[in-house]
């Protein structure tokens, strides 16, 4: 009676340590990975990062350049947006700089 119980037990035991283990109690959707849309504004492009569906960061212009210039093309604003989102990732501040630009061959 002690080793049926036993193993009853044993079983529960090792059912719950599968069920926190692999069942998804994380649900995390796409909306809460951080994400990024271009924005075509008058004159260029800019881009908006999206963190838990609310814009985290609004960039209409280039970053680390002197002045107010929006990107030339869709594809620089991706790229730098892209950028962000990495550094984001990896936990550090999402700042670009200029050799960052450089890097990209954004200028």
């Amino acid at each position: 009676m002690i080793k049926k119980n036993f193993v009853w037990i044993l079983f529960a035991f090792a059912l719950v340590l599968f069920i926190v283990k692999f069942y998804p109690f994380n649900t995390k959707g796409k909306n809460d990975q951080p994400f990024y849309k271009t924005v075509q504004i008058e004159g260029g492009w800019g881009y908006d990062i999206y963190k838990k569906d609310s814009v985290y960061i609004h960039q209409m212009t280039i970053p680390a350049l002197e002045g107010l210039r929006s990107f030339k093309t869709e594809s620089d604003a991706k790229k730098v947006a892209s950028l962000v989102l990495e550094k984001m990732k990896y936990n550090q501040f999402p700042v670009i700089s200029l050799k960052d630009l450089d890097s990209l061959k954004i200028h």
